[in-house]
């Protein structure tokens, strides 16, 4: 039953999840979906998607992502809530970056975590959105959340290999949570400077045909 609520997608399968929700240019790139279900692993189900050294070469870049969780509990219910957690480690001292935490209390963009880097606010951006379709295996609740996510690499993760982790953690409970994954192979964001450049460069190039 585990095989059903996990899939690694293709370049193809991705596009048809994300008709209408990404840009051609972002949607063309690798992609991977994890898949979760409360109840399939007990405690907490780990998945994870790593992008070796020189994927992206030196220079600023980002990380874009989708993510989406949906459970039955709620905010009354005793004990820890099940949550999904998006992580990030890389660098040559496998530095940890804990991005996001959903569960029944909302969104908790980088969550205080011990050992974890603290990371400027302004790095992470989310656009809230709604649930992609077919990747929740069970009804949706009315609370479900879903972003779509981009995150600017620190320094000390460009150009080094990066793991993304996705955890799902289960209290135990019989009350169904879901959640799912959808992350982007890494791209080099150009600096202001050079888009300004390259706007120079066309308007001297209209110019000219204009002077003829």
């Amino acid at each position: 039953m585990r095989n059903a609520h996990y899939a690694i997608l293709t370049t193809a399968m991705g596009l048809s999840l994300a008709a209408g929700r990404l840009s051609a240019a972002t949607a063309l790139v690798e992609e991977v979906a994890a898949v979760f279900r409360s109840g399939d692993v007990a405690g907490r189900d780990v998945r994870s998607l790593e992008f070796p050294a020189g994927t992206v070469g030196p220079g600023p870049s980002q990380i874009r992502f989708e993510i989406g969780f949906s459970t039955a509990e709620t905010i009354l219910d005793p004990g820890f809530l099940d949550s999904l957690t998006l992580s990030v480690t890389g660098g040559t001292s496998k530095a940890s970056a804990v991005l996001l935490t959903l569960d029944g209390f909302g969104a908790a963009p980088l969550p205080d975590s011990p050992g974890a880097l603290v990371l400027p606010a302004a790095g992470l951006k989310l656009t809230p959105t709604s649930p992609t379709p077919g990747l929740f295996t069970d009804p949706v609740s009315p609370s479900a959340l879903a972003f779509t996510g981009v995150w600017d690499l620190p320094g000390q993760f460009q150009s080094e290999a990066l793991t993304v982790f996705a955890e799902l953690f289960d209290n135990g409970n019989p009350l169904v949570s879901q959640g799912y994954l959808v992350v982007f192979r890494p791209q080099f964001v150009p600096e202001p400077g050079v888009w300004a450049l390259g706007g120079l460069g066309l308007a001297s190039v209209w110019l000219v045909r204009r002077a003829r």
